[in-house]
């Protein structure tokens, strides 16, 4: 069974933290995790067991320096010997790099993606549960390889001035590749909560769309109208994200440095920064404990908002959003994206053409030039086409070579159906099905 801890076993280890501080302004951020994985591939399963981790961050501030250190031993040895580190480290730091002193207590609302069943998830279960639709795809003579995890995450912040956050989620996440004869399939599925995970729908998307594929269909280099599923939009899209950083747009590092409020893409398409959207799932707070706000990026296409943290926000005399990375993630950027809908099925938009190619999964997706925002990267699996109002085939290994803001300037139109995508350990994408028109094919 997965571990589930109450918040009492991340209070003891700040405040014992904090004793060893002796006074001293500390930041704890503890992250602890437990969950199964189970990996298939040729309709064979290789990998099934659990895996935990716990990760402890600390960081002292003094005279507007900021020094961090991290562990994965909660002992009050490990942490006395952290402390002693961070005395040191700022004893020789010279000069103030300007670092915000410590929040104070704050007000966090709720965000609701914890399930209890996850503590009855077991990695044997998911072995036989794999094991019985394997033998059911076998008889198609299909192939299967994917994976299959439920993970329980905890995140704890608190510091030696009172505040104190914390978070406990879940997530149920399954995908799969199907091959039969040369068609590809590919589908997943993710879910805060047990129920809300089908893994015999995915596994029926997956089948049809290696039979979909099965006949072997050539595609020309040339530009052709496309429909992106909404994982292959969330992973062309988040380069975009990487740049909505009000620090790297003021410091010219930014695609979008000197282009708040104009009209980059597509009148078609709003994007907002949401955990508290329903069917979100993340923190209510970023790496510091401040408070996550909802904002608006782009507006019809119109780009509006940017994110920060505190320092950028007391820099540029902004209010902070609430995006500070700490030791949570890489750097500040919109973590729960939220693209708005449109009015139809992404089926009904598909018939609308009488040529179109279906893009289910990217596999490379790289930035080549950043000044604009060209890209280049390969599909995963099949590229379905669709011809006179029937799939014609599926092609493999294409390759593409096109840029994202030409891309997002050319959608033509969005589903009212949407998917949940989670890469990440922290947030996630909601995006619809969404139709692209010149998309550059090499």
């Amino acid at each position: 069974m997965l571990r589930v801890h109450e918040r009492e076993r991340y209070w003891k280890i700040a405040g014992e933290a904090f004793l060893l501080a002796k006074g001293r302004d500390l930041e704890i951020t503890i992250r602890e995790q437990s969950g199964f994985l189970t990996r298939f591939a040729n309709n064979e399963i290789h990998q099934n067991g659990f895996r935990e981790f716990l990760k402890i961050s600390l960081r002292m501030i003094e005279g507007g320096k900021s020094v961090r250190v991290e562990t994965t031993d909660p002992s009050r040895a490990s942490l006395s010997s952290c402390v002693d580190r961070l005395k040191a480290l700022l004893q020789s730091c010279r000069g103030s790099d300007g670092e915000p002193a410590l929040l104070s207590k704050q007000s966090y609302r709720a965000v609701n993606d914890f399930d209890p069943k996850i503590v009855s998830e077991n990695p044997d279960y998911s072995a036989k549960a794999i094991a019985a639709a394997i033998r059911e795809i076998k008889k198609t003579g299909a192939q299967a390889s994917g994976y299959d995890s439920a993970v329980c995450r905890h995140v704890y912040i608190a510091n030696s001035n009172g505040l104190e956050a914390w978070h406990r989620s879940s997530a149920f996440r399954f995908g799969l590749t199907a091959r039969k004869g040369r068609g590809v399939g590919y589908a997943s599925g993710f879910s805060a909560f047990q129920k809300g995970l089908n893994k015999q729908e995915i596994f029926k998307s997956a089948l049809e769309r290696a039979g979909q594929a099965a006949l072997p269909v050539r595609v020309k280099p040339g530009r052709y109208a496309v429909i992106f599923s909404p994982r292959a939009m969330a992973e062309f899209s988040a380069p975009v994200f990487e740049d909505m950083n009000a620090r790297k747009v003021a410091d010219k590092n930014s695609f979008f440095w000197g282009k708040k409020g104009k009209r980059l893409f597509s009148s078609r398409l709003t994007i907002e920064d949401n955990v508290y959207y329903p069917g979100q799932t993340g923190l209510s707070f970023d790496g510091v404990g401040l408070p996550r706000e909802k904002i608006l990026l782009v507006d019809r296409g119109v780009v509006r908002n940017f994110v920060n943290d505190r320092k950028a926000a007391l820099d540029f005399r902004q209010t902070p959003t609430g995006h500070g990375a700490g030791a949570l993630q890489p750097s500040t950027m919109p973590v729960n994206i939220v693209a708005r809908t449109g009015e139809e099925k992404w089926t009904d938009l598909l018939a609308r053409f009488d040529h179109v190619i279906f893009i289910p999964h990217i596999w490379y997706h790289q930035v080549t030039n950043a000044n604009t925002w060209l890209a280049t990267g390969f599909i995963k699996g099949s590229a379905l086409v669709w011809r006179n109002g029937a799939w014609q085939g599926g092609v493999q290994h294409v390759r593409y070579s096109q840029s994202l803001a030409e891309t997002l300037r050319n959608i033509i139109d969005i589903s009212c159906d949407r998917e949940m995508i989670k890469d990440k350990e922290h947030g996630g994408s909601l995006w619809p099905f969404t139709v692209v028109e010149g998309f550059r094919i090499v």
